[in-house]
């Protein structure tokens, strides 16, 4: 975790949530501790299995971003597992009820994809 810390807080490379569509920065970077927890009904924030998402009265403005993504990579980088994952584009949270694992950090609750 605390060579991961390190390279977010300096990035060799642009930070990437996996697509060159969802390219990512970071304003800050801290160690916290977190809990994996199963299903999650309220605001949260990530990427989400659209399967085990249902959305709760979205808030005007929000613009949802799905697709399939490959989640599990082989050799040569050729995808083993594709699933149909969804963002709010802007990063805002969402109200959901999610059937999936959620990571709670510091009351926030974070979609989560095994990889």
């Amino acid at each position: 975790m605390e060579a991961l810390f390190r390279a977010v807080e300096r990035p060799v490379y642009p930070l990437s949530l996996g697509p060159a569509y969802a390219l990512a920065w970071a304003e800050e970077a801290a160690l916290l501790e977190g809990e994996i927890r199963q299903g999650w009904e309220g605001e949260g924030l990530g990427w989400w299995r659209v399967g085990a998402l249902r959305l709760e009265a979205p808030p005007p403005g929000t613009r949802l971003y799905r697709d399939l993504f490959p989640v599990a990579l082989g050799p040569g980088r050729l995808p083993r597992r594709v699933e149909e994952l969804a963002l709010e584009v802007r990063g805002a949270p969402l109200a959901v009820a999610y059937r999936g694992e959620v990571l709670w950090v510091e009351g926030q609750a974070v979609g989560v994809v095994e990889v």
